[in-house]
Parts: structure tokens; C-alpha cells; sequence
């Protein structure tokens, strides 16, 4: 079976009422990333589109977008959806750009619900407390607008004919609401699917914030992924491996290899996780990572209950906790080493073919964390022809 490569996909390249709401007109995550600087030697900030700051509102951006991502083996988009004061928040780019695009159909998509807090007076950090949507009525209520909404599009992907639907945060529903209580939110989810049409749900099970929690280590969720069967998943993954393998690094490594974090994926994360539970697990790739554009001294990082930390000064003694702090540095990303990355992804699913053949990539375009597969100053088309080189074998 062909494999099917993924990319998980962020809203925050348009102007939106949610971000209006904050901080005016006009403003998306551009003004962050364009405002970056080096924090060190040879430190690749800011990070600059090579296509240029397009409008992902746009149908002719996704034009573009849809014609570059099917001509390099992304088979899928998977859209971050939010759901803020009752009602969608920044959907624009997927509403009005990808699903008018006179191309849509050379790409599926999917959609993520992502249920983490997101402050509208600090869009680079995630909000402390509870979210409205951690409530039974506003979960129900969120993920029934999705199955409503987009898994009648003709291009909406399936997998063994089911639509998929990816919760990112599967820890947080089920401590929110109670185990009992989330499972019968899931089966009636999958009922309402069964009523508009469609013969289930795949649910896919994001397992990165629950990893966060845990402080990076693996051993602390394995309890937990051996019970995602039980609430009704199907599968589960990781939105970007370098993430849980850089922060478990040693602290005096204040800038973790992309080399090392990548040969840990294949040898450590991926097995690991796939021996947790009996359902399939789909491997993540990334080539890339850097927040350094949205950390700054005493904010507290997208991950919900990080400790807040000033990044100090960088000094003789190397400690990550100090500097860079709360944020996360991956050095040493090169196409060659993504296209070894993926093709470690592809030999994993070969080795189990059992499991769906889906490798997921975090992410398409999301600049502000320096993980991105669109063209950019540095590599030009790098990274994507590391993946269509990847996918051929080539």
C-alpha cells in the first residue's frame, strides 16, 4: 500500500477576528516572525519565506501552496482548528483560502481539534487555567461543528473509509471530563457521523501535550496511550519529534543536534511509543524546530503548565534551563538529514505493515516554531525535495 505523508497545517498566516480582536486589523504571525533576531552565531533569524507573506485567506494562495505540496509527496493537509468564546476561531485560511482553491482536490485535508488554552492578549503563549471548550457542552458542541462541517468535503480524508478527525490533546478531554464521560462523548461523535452519512470515524490521538506534562519522559505515558483504546481511538502519533526528544536532552546541551534528536526518533521515540498500545502508530517526522520567535522572558510556552522562566544570560556553563529557558532550539537541520529522517519513517511502516502506512509532518508552514516545509531563504526548496526524494526512493 502507498504511503500517505501528512502535514499537519496552522491558521495564523492571515488576518482574523480572533487576532483583530487582540491586537487590530492586519496582524498575523508574520509581525512574529519578521520581527525575530539571532540570539547566537549563525542562529538563522528571521526566518523568511522565500514565496513571500501570503495571505493564507486567499484562494490563490493555496493555489500555489496545493501545487507545490502535491508536486513534492504531501498527500495531506491536517488543519489545526480552534474553537474560542463559543464559536470558530481563526478559520479563515482554511474556509476561504484552501476549500475555495480551484486546486483543492490535488490535495486531501483533514482537520485537528486542537484544544489548548490560547490567550487572545497573548497570542504567543499559551493561557494558564481552564479552556471554555474543556466543558462537556462546549466539546460536544466543538467537535460536532467539525463532523458537520467539513467531513462531507469530496476531498476530506479517510483512512479504511472513514473520515479522519485528530484530537490534539486526548490527555486533556479525558482528565477534563472523566474517563466514562469522554468515551461516550467519542461514541456519540462517531453516531453523529453515522447519522450525516459517513460509515464512522478514524480518531488519531496527538500525544505531544500529554508528553509535555509528563516532562519529556517517555515511561511517564505509557500508561496512558494503553488506554486510548478503551476511550475510542483508532490510532495515535506525535505532532513533532524533536520536541519531547530535545527537551529530554541533558540540560548542558543548550542546543540540541538535529542529527542526534533525528537517529533518537527511529531508535528510541518511535518504537517506544508504538509498543505502547495495540493501536497503529503513525511515525512524525519534522525538519526543523525553534521557538525562539515566540519566547520571550516571563510567558509561559504554548505547552500548558510549563514552568515560567527568564532566559538569562548565556554563560560559561551551559544549562537549557537557563538559556535559551523555556524555549526549545534545534540546531543542524539540513534537507539531507530530513530526507534520512523520512525515509526512517517509511522503513518504520514497511517493518509493520499491519499499520496503516501514514507518516505525519509538523508541520507545513509554521515559521514561528522553524518548522516548515514552504520554501524559504535558506534552503529554497530544500526540505521538500529532501521528501519527494524520500518518497520515490530516489
Amino acid at each position: 500500500m502507498k504511503p500517505v505523508v501528512a502535514a499537519y497545517t496552522c491558521p495564523l498566516w492571515h488576518p482574523s477576528a480572533h487576532f483583530a480582536e487582540g491586537f487590530g486589523a492586519g496582524w498575523s504571525e508574520y509581525t512574529v516572525m519578521r520581527g525575530a533576531r539571532p540570539w547566537f552565531d549563525a542562529h538563522h533569524q528571521p526566518r523568511t519565506p522565500l514565496l513571500g507573506e501570503r495571505d493564507e485567506s486567499s484562494p490563490e494562495t493555496w493555489e500555489l501552496y496545493n501545487q507545490v505540496a502535491a508536486a513534492h509527496g504531501v498527500d495531506v493537509l491536517v488543519w489545526d482548528t480552534y474553537w474560542y468564546d463559543g464559536r470558530p476561531a481563526l478559520h479563515e485560511a482554511l474556509d476561504d483560502g484552501f476549500l475555495r482553491a480551484a486546486n483543492r482536490d490535488v490535495l486531501d485535508f483533514a482537520v485537528m481539534w486542537t484544544n489548548h488554552p490560547w490567550s487572545r492578549g497573548e497570542p504567543l503563549a499559551a493561557a494558564e487555567g481552564t479552556l471554555e471548550s474543556d466543558s462537556v457542552e462546549e466539546c460536544r458542541r466543538s467537535l460536532s461543528f467539525l463532523v458537520a462541517r467539513y467531513l462531507h468535503e469530496p476531498n476530506y480524508w479517510h483512512i479504511d473509509g472513514k473520515p479522519v478527525v485528530v484530537i490534539w490533546d486526548s490527555e486533556r478531554l479525558w482528565r477534563g471530563l472523566g474517563a466514562e464521560q469522554a468515551a461516550e462523548l467519542l461514541t456519540d461523535l462517531r453516531s453523529l457521523a453515522q447519522q450525516l452519512g459517513h460509515s464512522g470515524l478514524h480518531l488519531h490521538a496527538n500525544c505531544t501535550a500529554a508528553l509535555a506534562r509528563a516532562g519529556w519522559r517517555l515511561e511517564a505515558i505509557i500508561g496512558e496511550l494503553g488506554g486510548l483504546e478503551a476511550l475510542g481511538f483508532d490510532s495515535y502519533g506525535i505532532y513533532n519529534p524533536l520536541v519531547p526528544l530535545g527537551f529530554a536532552r541533558p540540560a548542558e546541551e543548550e542546543l540540541p543536534e538535529y542529527d542526534t534528536l533525528v537517529a533518537q526518533a527511529s531508535a528510541e521515540l518511535w518504537p517506544t511509543l508504538d509498543t505502547a498500545s495495540r493501536l497503529p502508530f503513525f511515525p512524525g517526522v519534522s525538519p526543523g524546530y525553534d521557538e525562539s520567535p515566540r519566547t520571550i522572558p516571563d510567558v509561559t510556552p504554548w505547552w500548558e503548565g510549563a514552568p515560567r522562566a527568564r532566559a538569562a544570560n548565556r554563560t560559561e556553563q551551559p544549562d537549557r534551563r537557563n538559556w535559551p529557558g523555556t524555549g526549545l532550539i534545534v540546531v543542524g537541520e539540513t534537507p539531507e538529514a530530513f530526507e534520512v529522517h523520512v525515509r526512517d519513517a517509511l522503513t518504520f511502516l514497511r517493518e509493520r505493515p499491519e499499520t496503516p502506512p501514514v507518516v505525519t509532518i509538523g508541520c507545513w508552514n509554521e515559521f514561528t516554531e522553524g518548522q516548515y516545509l514552504l520554501p524559504d531563504t535558506r534552503f529554497g526548496y530544500g526540505m521538500l525535495q529532501a521528501l519527494a526524494r524520500a518518497r520515490s526512493g530516489v
